[in-house]
């Protein structure tokens, strides 16, 4: 007789503990797989988002978070956007299929990142997932503006087919720079 996971949970014994068969070595229900996983901290500027979401001010601004809105507050999507995005979907070429479990092996070296950058980014793509992390700068302190010399001079050191964070929404550079930046991008 095949007994399903299902049907298995469903008996139980006295003290809520469940039946299972003899080796099976499945934890308890009400024991996580990740109950021994610490929680990472709370990031602050998603805090700060949660706190406009619920503030009743109808005068409210949200400058927490650099994205473009609506004036209903939704998440603009520029039309270049939509147009890749459809490029995309139309492209047949292009592999749908799973890619290994541990990512495309030549975007698993090294990352770029801006100093400095939003603090979840080292997160994700820090200890364990397989990337060096290189910055290059981005902020001057002393101008309080773009450090766009140095960040061009870290591009260009960059080695090809470097992955690279950029910042391209919401704040600077100026559309100037960017284009800038999009010319020592070669195409693929």
């Amino acid at each position: 007789m095949v007994v399903t996971e299902t049907e298995r949970r469903k008996k139980k014994t006295k003290g809520d503990r469940k039946e299972t068969r003899e080796g099976d070595s499945s934890p308890p229900e009400n024991m996580s797989l990740f109950s021994s996983v610490p929680v990472a901290p709370p990031d602050p500027i998603l805090g700060t988002a949660l706190a406009f979401k619920a503030d009743p001010s109808p005068q409210k601004i949200n400058l927490g978070i650099g994205a473009y809105r609506t004036d209903e507050g939704k998440p603009y999507v520029f039309s270049v956007v939509r147009k890749a995005e459809a490029e995309i979907l139309k492209d047949e070429s292009l592999d749908k299929e799973y890619l290994p479990i541990d990512g495309l092996p030549e975007l698993k070296q090294t990352v770029f990142l801006s100093n400095p950058t939003w603090s979840n980014h080292h997160n994700v793509f820090g200890p364990g997932s397989g990337l060096t992390i290189r910055e290059y700068p981005y902020w001057d302190e002393a101008t309080k503006g773009v450090d766009f010399d140095g960040l061009i001079k870290a591009l260009k050191e960059a080695p090809p087919k470097s992955v690279v964070v950029l910042h391209a929404c919401a704040h600077n550079p100026t559309a100037q720079g960017c284009l800038y930046i999009v010319h020592l991008c070669p195409e693929p």
